[in-house]
């Protein structure tokens, strides 16, 4: 699960890293996110034909539909990347491996939005909680997030 699925975007290139690893082992993979292009269409052209790839395009603010998403789906893991999605860890079905990736914030001091940002970190480490597993992208972010039991990737 993941805010964009694009061309371009450090986010999107390690959640195409991740597809690329449970394809090539043998899993059936599904990505939901809320804007894409076709870069990835065109990429996984022949996964998304087999059924090997499913691809969801939510609408905005259609977080409640990924969680109908995952209702239907009943996958065995599920690896969020971005908000809003972290929200959902908690209210997940039960047997889901859940692991939310942490590539960390920018300091919201810097940001017009500061509230809103200072809020999300500290909903960040709330949502952490409900994850059986969180990966930082670096012992920065890990030290910087206040998410306990941090994993550096």
């Amino acid at each position: 699960m993941c805010y964009r699925f694009t061309m371009g975007y450090g986010v999107d290139l390690v959640v195409a890293k991740h597809v690329d690893h449970f394809l090539g082992n043998g899993w059936k993979v599904s990505v939901v996110f809320f804007m894409k292009d076709d870069y990835y269409l065109e990429h996984y052209r022949k996964e998304i034909a087999s059924g090997q790839l499913c691809f969801y395009e939510l609408p905005p603010n259609g977080v409640r539909q990924a969680s109908e998403i995952i209702a239907s789906i009943h996958p065995s893991v599920v690896i969020v990347h971005t908000p809003p999605f972290f929200s959902l860890l908690e209210s997940m079905p039960e047997g889901i491996i859940k692991i939310m990736m942490d590539y960390g914030e920018p300091p919201a001091h810097l940001f017009p939005d500061r509230e809103q940002r200072e809020k999300l970190r500290a909903d960040k480490i709330v949502w952490g909680t409900h994850a059986d597993k969180v990966v930082s992208i670096s012992r920065f972010i890990q030290k910087d997030s206040g998410i306990q039991n941090t994993e550096v990737i």
